[in-house]
């Protein structure tokens, strides 16, 4: 997720994450959790999903990499 640098700092990405997760679990029942991979120096991005509603689930290796996985759950 990124938003053009003129834009950011406004609450347009927590903004855009959280309807888009609400629109994912709506759209799809099946679904039951979003799962997001953050890198762990990406300290902008984890308030971002925090704000948003997802859930800091701790840090995790995904595919080679360390990150802090972020979850939204049903």
């Amino acid at each position: 997720v990124a938003i053009a640098e003129d834009f950011r700092g406004r609450g347009i990405g927590s903004h855009a994450l959280r309807f888009g997760g609400q629109l994912l679990l709506k759209d799809w029942p099946t679904v039951k959790k979003n799962i997001a991979h953050i890198k762990t120096d990406n300290s902008a991005s984890l308030k971002t999903f925090l704000k948003a509603g997802y859930e800091n689930h701790g840090i995790v290796d995904y595919e080679g990499h360390t990150c802090i996985e972020m979850v939204l759950m049903r």
